[in-house]
């Protein structure tokens, strides 16, 4: 036996070691465990295991470091004692976590989602006093830049299925994870997309996510997509700018003219080809698109409307003229209507005249 201020070296059985039930590790390779059982019959445990003791329990003890070994030992055949290192300065739940992290991060079997979900839990515990991680000290336990301790954190606040697909192990690349969170938050579509892909479903939908450039989600395909949905509203927004210039151009014309506008190939200030264009474009979230064409309809309604408006006094007029004949042929008295038609007829022509009286 071993004993330094705050730590034992000695054997124990490997029947009172509980494994720690808030251990950050959770899946465990069988046959890695079995190779690793073989390792220890011909060599011995090259490195013992780090326990402390079981708070509520006198005889036992918990593990925090070497859950691979100490299941090694309960395989059939293996000695029934293990050599551990009892550790009585792990009281604080902290410093006891951190070391756990950091002890199963140095492996080289750990899936990208342990060690995403590690860096995750390590920056709840190493802190600033400010309560952010502390980057810099991260890193350093890590061997890790203070960028790719930053990246990694950043998994704890994307959309949860991105962290669904990290956890299954859909996604194992935080470049990949990244772009997919900028996505969701750009064009939450565009996410519901990737995601049905990434799971293997056929999503159905239309441009540009029917690309077969977009059907394997990848890095790079996923930057793409964000690139290409990004020109997209950036051509939009060129096209909105220009339609509300030329709007605001035809409403000056009219002013300067003094006339009410017409429809006549326009209608109030937006041309129905620019309709018609907007109408027939491809789908599109853009909230503020839906409320532009909503304008430009109710636009061309309330020109139709005010033509309507001027057109109804000369209708009346004309069933009056209609009616007046009607009754002449009844009464004989068809020559003087007839005149005072083409009085009207006459009158009505003259106000079309360009500069005519009004």
């Amino acid at each position: 036996m071993r004993q330094t201020k705050q730590t034992t070296t000695l054997h124990l059985q490997v029947g009172n070691i509980r494994p720690d039930p808030n251990q950050p590790r959770k899946a465990f390779d069988e046959q890695f465990i079995a190779g690793l059982a073989a390792s220890i019959k011909a060599n011995g445990v090259v490195q013992p295991i780090t326990v402390r003791h079981h708070p509520n329990d006198a005889e036992a003890f918990i593990i925090v470091a070497g859950e691979n070994r100490w299941r090694a030992h309960q395989l059939q055949g293996m000695p029934s004692t293990i050599e551990c290192i009892v550790r009585t300065d792990l009281e604080d739940p902290a410093k006891r976590s951190a070391l756990q992290i950091i002890e199963n991060m140095q492996r080289a079997d750990l899936t990208p989602a342990e060690v995403i979900n590690g860096v995750i839990a390590l920056g709840s515990i190493v802190t600033k006093p400010d309560g952010k991680p502390d980057l810099d000290a991260i890193g350093t336990q890590l061997g890790k830049s203070k960028t790719w301790v930053s990246r990694h954190l950043k998994v704890a606040r994307m959309a949860p299925a991105i962290r669904q697909l990290i956890n299954a192990g859909t996604i194992t690349d935080v470049d990949l994870a990244d772009t997919l969170d900028i996505l969701g938050q750009e064009f939450p579509i565009a996410l519901d997309h990737c995601v049905g892909r990434l799971q293997g479903k056929n999503t159905q939908m239309g441009w540009p996510y029917n690309s077969s450039k977009f059907q394997t989600i990848t890095r790079h395909s996923a930057r793409l997509l964000l690139q290409t949905l990004r020109d997209d509203a950036d051509h939009r927004a060129a096209n909105k700018k220009q339609a509300q210039q030329q709007a605001a151009d035809r409403a000056k014309q009219h002013a300067d003219r003094g006339a009410a506008p017409h429809t006549t190939g326009t209608s109030a200030g937006i041309s129905s080809q620019a309709i018609d264009k907007l109408l027939a474009s491809e789908p599109t979230n853009d909230a503020e698109q839906a409320e532009q064409l909503k304008a430009e309809l109710a636009a061309r309604q309330q020109a139709a409307d005010a033509l309507r408006q001027q057109a109804a006094p000369i209708l009346a007029a004309l069933n009056n003229v209609v009616d007046d004949f009607i009754a002449a042929i009844t009464n004989g008295s068809i020559g003087r209507k007839r005149k005072s038609a083409g009085r009207f007829l006459t009158g009505v022509a003259a106000k079309k005249e360009p500069g005519a009286a009004a």
